[in-house]
């Protein structure tokens, strides 16, 4: 195999790897950040080098694949931020009310601190 066909199978194998990432109920923030990384690095790498054979014309179809990766990074991102979401909307009486002893408390030092 030449170099523009291990180019295409290394975008391929990002991609698979991006939807593998939520296989199964709990993911590992080190594995997302690890593949994030890699999203950034593969679409930087799209951008200036690209599949060695795509030129002339062609090279719109690297941006289109940087494209697509950034794509995927930030739908990553935005199934982060709904889980953490979640995770946070499951918080149990004991902690409202904690919340709220602590809030009391700032509210009445900040009370003190305008006298």
């Amino acid at each position: 195999m030449d170099a523009s066909t291990w180019v295409i199978v290394g975008v391929a194998a990002l991609l698979g790897i991006n939807r593998l990432i939520w296989v199964g109920k709990r993911h590992r923030r080190i594995r997302f950040f690890g593949i994030q990384l890699l999203n950034i690095l593969g679409a930087c790498y799209m951008i200036l080098w690209g599949v060695p054979q795509f030129t002339g014309q062609l090279q719109v179809a690297n941006w289109v694949l940087a494209a697509v990766i950034v794509f995927h990074a930030v739908q990553n991102n935005r199934r982060v931020q709904r889980e953490a979401q979640e995770a946070s909307d499951d918080d149990t009486d004991e902690d409202d009310a904690r919340r709220a002893a602590v809030m009391a408390r700032l509210k009445g030092e900040a009370d003190e601190d305008d006298e």
